[in-house]
């Protein structure tokens, strides 16, 4: 009776030592998980703290660093860890409806996966389409502060702006 006594309850200690280890395993990931990073970005330049630079070779070596390419980005989008893949390009420029004219605005060119990337949502119209994307249509989605400040009590969607000088109908509102 003590054998059986000592084998059973030895078995319940290795099974409980195992569930409870799994159980912190399981809630650390959890933890890590949530906290951690979703989102990551990569860029051909350093883009924080401090830089000293006259623009040379000698005290900006990251101007050798290559250009990122499509291709590269769709690389990534194969690995499957990646949920998707936005490329972008940012500039700031004139950007203007009727009257209204700003002078600087913050433009980001980027990919039809763009709202699974940088997050949000539309709250009037929708995003371009990866068709619109890959034909190079002239539409945009801009945000609601610039919508308010282009079209104060106006539904912007459906509304062409110029952006550089260049039309670009209104597909909808990011928030």
């Amino acid at each position: 009776f003590l054998t059986i006594l000592g084998g059973t309850i030895g078995v319940m200690v290795v099974i409980a030592m195992g569930s409870a280890m799994r159980g912190i395993n399981h809630s650390s990931t959890a933890m890590l998980e949530s906290a951690g990073p979703k989102t990551f970005y990569v860029f051909r330049f350093f883009q924080g703290g401090l830089n000293i630079s006259d623009g040379s070779d000698e005290l900006s070596p990251w101007r050798r660093n290559p250009w990122l390419t499509v291709q590269e980005a769709e690389m990534l989008r194969q690995l499957p860890a990646i949920r998707d893949v936005s490329v972008e390009e940012n500039s700031n420029g004139p950007v203007s409806y009727g009257s209204s004219k700003l002078s600087s605005v913050n433009i980001t060119g980027s990919g039809p996966a763009w709202i699974v990337v940088s997050g949000g949502e539309m709250r009037d119209g929708r995003s371009f389409t990866p068709i619109e994307y890959a034909a190079g249509s002239h539409v945009v989605v801009i945000n609601a502060k610039l919508a308010e400040s282009l079209f104060p009590g106006l539904d912007p969607v459906g509304k062409r702006i110029k952006v550089f000088g260049q039309y670009f109908t209104v597909l909808g509102v990011h928030v």
